[in-house]
């Protein structure tokens, strides 16, 4: 079936996704300078004293940092430094791992490692967002709007940031911390921790897709199907949000072809396949997570961590 060209870009080739990715790392590379994010690859200065580069929420973003430190001298588990109480080291998530395993391997400083995966991971989430909505039949138009929303639509923070920037507003936290969309662009720029574990998402996604097509249509799927339980594994012990929020979404989805199984019993057999490989390969992750949440010590900083103690209402980012 012929589709209406592109809107944005035209076709559907290599050199289309190849001048996305362009366009995309443009907009994320012009953002940090007009905020002016330094890499933190060296020592820089600002008005303010030394600035290690930290665009945004210095104090989660230590946070991430220590853990990265802790994976970059060799711990294979990470404890929380800020504390003087004793615990036990327990947290292991797969983006800061890498970040540290990198900045080891390289001899470069975690946090500069760090800044430069935020972009990568956002180039990679903005690619295979691309790729699963090409495999759900998306026409090229509708892939590039997406694609356009997926950069740009997180509400108004951005915008709130900038303003805080010029000393036009108040500081405040920023919206992907009400949770007002799946795929917030701040997070993109000021959250490394958060791109890398949304370009995993948008993988899983993608892969999970294309191993419940080829379940339906009976066609070799061990590339697929190892792709999925890995990059569901590897997700589940990044953060506890996303497998969350996307064992959800596919679980709605195995419930649409559920109530037409009768029309397409083989789609609905495809993705309730589906359903069960993710279950079993998120669950190891979701469940440390859980128990290390029920932990001395651990327990208050979970706590902590969901009590946001927002003072702006939702409406604020509208």
């Amino acid at each position: 079936m012929k589709t209406k060209p592109s809107i944005l870009l035209p076709g559907g080739s290599l050199s289309t996704e190849f001048l996305v990715l362009l366009l995309a790392a443009a907009w994320l590379l012009a953002w940090r300078a007009i905020l002016g994010a330094t890499w933190g690859l060296a020592p820089g200065l600002s008005a303010e004293g030394i600035d290690p580069g930290i665009l945004y929420n210095a104090d989660d973003t230590w946070s991430y940092l220590s853990w990265v430190q802790q994976y970059r001298h060799g711990n294979g588990l990470a404890g929380l430094l800020y504390t003087t109480e004793p615990h036990a080291a327990s947290l292991w998530l797969f983006p800061l791992w890498l970040v540290g395993e990198i900045s080891a391997l390289t001899g470069l400083p975690p946090a500069g490692i760090y800044n430069i995966s935020g972009i990568v991971g956002a180039l990679l989430a903005v690619f295979f967002f691309r790729r699963a909505a090409t495999t759900l039949g998306l026409p090229s138009s509708a892939r590039d709007w997406a694609t356009l929303a997926l950069l740009v639509g997180n509400g108004g923070s951005w915008m709130w940031y900038l303003l805080k920037k010029l000393g036009l507003c108040a500081s405040s936290d920023s919206a992907e911390l009400f949770f007002l969309d799946l795929f917030p662009s701040t997070a993109f720029i000021t959250y490394a921790y958060h791109a890398i574990g949304l370009g995993l998402l948008a993988a899983l996604w993608w892969q999970a897709s294309e191993l419940s097509a080829r379940r339906r249509d009976n066609c070799p799927c061990m590339g697929p199907l190892l792709a999925t339980a890995g990059l569901a594994f590897f997700l589940a012990f990044s953060r506890p949000y996303e497998p969350i929020a996307f064992l959800g979404a596919w679980s709605l989805k195995t419930v649409w072809h559920g109530l037409r199984r009768k029309k397409d019993p083989r789609a609905w057999r495809a993705s309730l396949g589906v359903a069960f490989l993710l279950g079993a390969s998120l669950g190891p992750g979701v469940g440390w997570t859980i128990w290390v949440a029920t932990r001395p010590i651990w327990s208050t900083f979970a706590g902590e961590s969901l009590a946001l103690g927002m003072e702006l209402g939702h409406g604020a980012w509208f």
